[in-house]
């Protein structure tokens, strides 16, 4: 009940030469995931006396492994001062910093299937747009079935034109390794805000 047979061969002579019998299965999403193995006998007519014949023994085959697909899911969102060092204390799920600054966005990307997703990717969308510059973005990744991986970027800041409350959009994608089918995170993920503080503005005056 796992794999279904779509295709199965036709009758062959066999006569002296070996002669190959293929077949071709197709599996189902959240239905065959499982470890196969086939077991295949062969069975005929005697040319000459025309007695039905088999093979003496039954051939048990290797294992094929069906694997649930790649599933990506998009597990947080955190925020970091460039200057701060890249312990996980300093990562929050929020930030207040000041324009002229630069801060770290991380993504971390869950793979909830089982087979690997090949070219892991992150889009990362501000809102409102046009407050902060994207400086680095992150390679490409394999995630692992099972397995998480974090993607960094780094954004800057300008005075006298950055001071907001921003919230950042990510989505994920990548290919499912065996199929090469493309995958993507199901929901996108906002985040918690980062907040941009005008500096301060000393004013003197003299009495």
């Amino acid at each position: 009940g796992k794999v279904t047979e779509e295709k199965r061969p036709t009758q062959k002579d066999i006569s002296g030469k070996p002669q190959t019998f293929d077949f071709e299965y197709s599996t189902q999403v959240e239905k065959s995931a499982s470890v196969l193995t086939f077991t295949a006998t062969a069975t005929g007519k005697d040319h000459n006396s025309q007695k039905e014949v088999s093979s003496t023994k039954s051939f048990d085959s290797q294992t094929v492994t069906i694997q649930r697909p790649a599933e990506l899911v998009i597990a947080s969102i955190q925020f970091k001062k460039k200057e701060g060092e890249d312990k996980p204390d300093n990562w929050k799920k929020t930030l207040t910093i000041s324009e002229g600054q630069l801060f770290n966005v991380r993504v971390t990307v869950s793979n909830q299937g089982e087979a690997a997703a090949d070219e892991g990717f992150v889009t990362l969308t501000p809102a409102p747009s046009g407050k902060v510059t994207e400086e680095k973005h992150p390679d490409q990744q394999v995630i692992p079935g099972g397995e998480s991986r974090t993607f960094d970027f780094e954004y800057s800041t300008q005075r006298e034109k950055s001071a907001s409350v921003l919230t950042f959009t990510a989505t994920a994608t990548g290919k499912d390794h065996h199929s090469g089918n493309p995958v993507s995170s199901t929901k996108s993920f906002d985040s918690q805000t980062v907040t941009i503080q005008k500096p301060p503005k000393f004013k003197v005056s003299v009495r």
